[in-house]
């Protein structure tokens, strides 16, 4: 069973037809950029991507965040992440740090990143609450 479900079936589509193609490619970043954005990632910045799956948001904030900043990308799915270091690899991209772990239990110090993103990770956990609580502890206080 794949990482992430909804990720395959958005992979699927993509495969449809030339219309849909394009559609799905712009509603893909339209998502992806509006919550990059919102994280307010810039230049050196340290993001943690909460179940990251195959790198949907891990890819895209590597290339946001520069060669000087950091991706730790955690997901429960040694797959995915393996996938995910293959992809990395091919672009270039040197400065993501897959993570397998609980997402209630984050494998990172307090103030590890400035911040965390996450697409579709709620849907997977048995405790909303726990998963919500958990990436506060990480972020420097502000």
């Amino acid at each position: 069973m794949p990482a992430d479900i909804w990720a395959k079936w958005l992979d699927d589509a993509d495969r449809e037809g030339a219309a849909l193609d394009r559609q799905l490619r712009v509603l893909r970043s339209q998502v992806r950029d509006r919550v990059l954005h919102k994280a307010g990632l810039g230049r050196g910045s340290r993001v943690l991507d909460l179940g990251c799956g195959m790198g949907f948001l891990s890819l895209e904030a590597a290339r946001v965040v520069g060669p000087e900043g950091l991706v730790f990308a955690l997901d429960s799915s040694e797959g995915a992440l393996e996938e995910l270091s293959r992809r990395a690899e091919k672009a270039g991209l040197g400065n993501i740090r897959p993570r397998q772990g609980d997402i209630t239990r984050l494998p990172l110090e307090d103030g590890a990143v400035d911040a965390a993103v996450a697409r579709s990770v709620l849907s997977y956990a048995a405790s909303r609450r726990e998963v919500l609580r958990e990436p506060w502890r990480v972020p420097p206080r502000s």
